[in-house]
């Protein structure tokens, strides 16, 4: 009888392990993705073909779409990718609207849609918690409107990344949040309204503080911030400036060997450009047009 039970019990512990892992076995995106809730796991081309929401299911990493495979081009065509926070009822923003994991590098990111009446002509991610999160390397993101999330664009120990051609407006922390990061570029942007800064480059959630990393973590570092709005056109002016936050650009103690060129950044309520470190340490800033800066060397 004791065998028994024991037996039953062993076998009732690997039916709900099998169960769990069941549970947690992402589902993998077909090469047209119309809902939220799928990982790419293979190389290839996908394509977004519907709109996209948080409501239609999750991956087990909370992301609308997840990318671990490496060299996937994936085309969003103009469809929205909404998370919990675009329901308008003050939902919370939660969850990452396209997560690059770390094993996927390669990736390329195209929000254009089909200039048609009645299309939308760029993906505008909404609600989030990080609209686009990056852990790998070699990833291009183009065109993205990063609106509303508590984070527009998180680079979290991301290496030569490219995010490019995007807007940032709205989101309740940052912009962008460059973490632990090395040889990203951040270039022909926009970014206004963002809570505490357009782009921060430091380990902080709340903004500059002072602090470097902390030893489990690195300070960010050879990283190319530029061309936002300077490119001699009105309407690369309106769309590139970096106003109506606290920081247009803000480096944190620690955050090294950065360069910061050719930007547009006015009407901050602290600093339009700000550099944590004495004397900018090895960041170079040149040619970039401000009203307010906290360093001298800030040029």
């Amino acid at each position: 009888m004791q065998t028994s039970r024991i037996s039953l019990s062993i076998m009732a512990f690997v039916i709900a392990t099998a169960i769990g892992a069941s549970a947690q076995t992402p589902k993998q995106c077909s090469k047209s993705i119309t809902s939220c809730g799928c990982t790419i796991t293979s190389p290839g081309v996908y394509t977004v073909d519907a709109d996209l929401n948080s409501t239609q299911g999750l991956t087990p990493l909370q992301g609308c779409i997840d990318i671990s495979a490496k060299m996937v081009t994936l085309l969003t065509n103009g469809h929205p990718i909404n998370g919990p926070a675009a329901d308008g009822m003050g939902t919370p923003p939660s969850g990452v609207g396209i997560h690059v994991l770390p094993s996927a590098s390669m990736a390329f990111l195209e929000a254009r849609g089909p200039n048609l009446p009645g299309a939308n002509y760029y993906t505008i991610i909404l609600g989030w918690q990080y609209g686009l999160e990056s852990e790998a390397s070699s990833v291009i993101a183009d065109d993205f409107q990063f609106n509303q999330n508590s984070t527009g664009v998180l680079l979290q120990k991301a290496i030569n990344n490219n995010i490019n051609d995007y807007t940032a407006k709205n989101n309740s922390v940052y912009g962008v949040w460059v973490k632990s990061s090395v040889g990203n570029q951040l270039n022909c942007a926009g970014s206004q309204d963002n809570s505490i800064a357009g782009v921060y480059v430091g380990c902080s959630a709340t903004g500059p503080n002072g602090a470097a990393c902390s030893q489990n973590e690195q300070g960010s570092r050879l990283n190319y911030i530029y061309d936002m709005g300077t490119e001699g056109n009105a309407i690369y002016y309106y769309y590139g400036n970096l106003q109506g936050e606290e920081y247009g650009i803000a480096l944190e103690k620690g955050s090294e060997q950065n360069t910061i060129v050719d930007n547009y950044s006015v009407g901050n309520t602290i600093y339009d450009m700000f550099d944590g470190n004495p004397k900018c340490d090895s960041n170079i800033w040149r040619l970039n047009q401000f009203q307010t800066a906290n360093r001298s060397c800030i040029q």
